[in-house]
């Protein structure tokens, strides 16, 4: 039996030297034929550079022969601790520099300080937070685009540990992806159950315990049972005790088998933004106020009485964007009188009687923003609510399989509604794109966005 020939171990040096203008770091890999050299000054981004030799013994002899030039200009090597390299081996952490990039997730110096001290301890994060970093500037770069996704690759186990397997989320009707990047660590995860064993709460632990996670913004999570009636109610007592403030954003039961239950408590999660909840049965019980800017409600055509009741009940203070099924029309006026900041609403499967409900509401001049989806066709829209004339934006989002010839506003909806935009509902299974109630019409100007 043919014996797998092992993978190369990547052989990592760092040099650096005083300069009048800072410390300068020049950092060298080889692995197999591959040479990448990144030289920058501490605090700064240095683009790396990466080369081919014929063989590996050339690649070994033109790193020599660098180091021994680096060496004349002053250079000296830095001592790594034992037993660790700039790639492989150890994952380090820094809480006092975590806490600082937690403060403000897009200052660079920030994440410029915590790649060098990461590197300088070995661990492989602050290769990545650098080359991706790069990459917001030069976005499609072709040399970086090849660092980011070898080391993505090559390294996942020290990126990733145990998540590692949860990367792809394999569901039977499409390949997801698990995780998105952004600086060295994932900024956005979808979480879903496949076994008895992790559970949704054990993934979640995993998630945030792991040193990936410590910046996460969005999570996506799916079915939380697996041949049980687990719920999310213990996947939220985790968010309680762990969530780092970075986490603005989650969606709540995607999937046709997911049930989203009682929600109460993820709209009281403190430093929570915006709340997409996937469909039914769902509850509210005992909330009296809630701080989320944005809330959409993907739940079928009629809600329950009793979130009715509560959706009127209760106080938003920061509410800027909410997208809600035809079935919530009804007390959209009790909702706007406790949302004063309220100014972007979405509404899906609007008939044209529900259109001409909506057309008389007394909040329409504190619209800014309407957007329609799985509604009665523009001309009616028009013919039943021709005061919706006053909101400066109305889209109205196809649906191809069902209008795929309906690409512009129709001549007599555009005389009454001429603001009118017909758009194509974005996709909803890339972690790169905002999630609305699988359309986008709940989507916050950040945090991913």
């Amino acid at each position: 039996m043919r014996q797998k020939r092992p993978k190369p171990t990547p052989v990592v040096s760092k040099l650096e030297r005083e300069t009048r203008g800072g410390r300068r770091i020049v950092s060298i890999e080889r692995s197999d034929c591959l040479v990448v050299v990144t030289e920058a000054k501490v605090g700064e981004l240095g683009k790396p550079k990466l080369r081919t030799y014929e063989s590996p013994a050339a690649a070994e002899h033109a790193v020599r022969e660098l180091e021994a030039d680096l060496a004349g200009k002053g250079y000296v090597p830095i001592r790594l601790p034992p037993g660790s390299t700039a790639v492989r081996g150890r994952v380090a952490r820094d809480p006092d520099l975590e806490r600082a990039i937690e403060d403000d997730l897009d200052d660079d110096a920030g994440f410029l300080v915590y790649a060098d001290w990461l590197s300088s301890q070995g661990d492989v994060r602050g290769e990545l937070i650098r080359a991706q970093l790069e990459l917001e500037q030069h976005p499609g770069d072709k040399q970086l685009t090849t660092l980011q996704d070898a080391l993505l690759s090559k390294f996942a186990k020290e990126l990733l540990g145990p998540l590692a397997k949860h990367s792809i989320i394999r569901d039977p009707n499409a390949y997801l992806p698990g995780f998105r990047w952004r600086r060295g660590f994932i900024c956005a995860a979808r979480l879903w159950r496949f076994s008895r064993e992790p559970t949704m709460e054990g993934l979640l632990s995993m998630l945030l315990e792991h040193p990936a996670g410590r910046f996460l913004e969005r999570l996506v999570l799916g079915r939380p049972f697996w041949g049980d009636r687990a719920s999310y109610q213990a996947t939220l007592s985790v968010l309680e005790a762990r969530a780092p403030r970075t986490l603005r954003s989650i969606e709540l039961a995607e999937g046709e088998d997911a049930f989203p239950g009682d929600i109460a408590g993820f709209l009281r999660l403190p430093h929570l933004r915006r709340l997409v909840v996937h469909n039914q049965p769902l509850s509210i019980e005992d909330l009296d106020e809630s701080h989320v800017e944005e809330l959409a409600l993907d739940v079928g055509q009629m809600p329950s009485d009793d979130v009715l009741s509560a959706l009127a009940r209760i106080r938003w203070p920061k509410l800027r964007r909410l997208t809600v099924p035809v079935g919530v029309v009804p007390v959209l006026g009790a909702i706007f009188s406790n949302a004063p900041t309220l100014r972007r609403l979405g509404v899906s499967y609007l008939s044209e009687t529900a259109a001409a409900v909506l057309g008389k509401a007394a909040f329409l001049d504190r619209l800014d923003e309407l957007t329609l989806e799985e509604c009665t066709s523009p001309e009616r829209l028009a013919r039943a609510a021709p005061s919706l004339s006053v909101i400066p934006r109305v889209a109205w989002l196809r649906r191809e399989y069902i209008l795929d010839d309906l690409t512009a506003v129709p001549a007599e909806a555009a005389r009454v509604l001429p603001q009118l935009r017909i758009e194509d509902r974005p996709s909803f299974d890339a972690l790169d794109v905002p999630l609305g109630p699988r359309s986008g019409v709940g989507t916050l100007d950040a945090p991913d966005e």
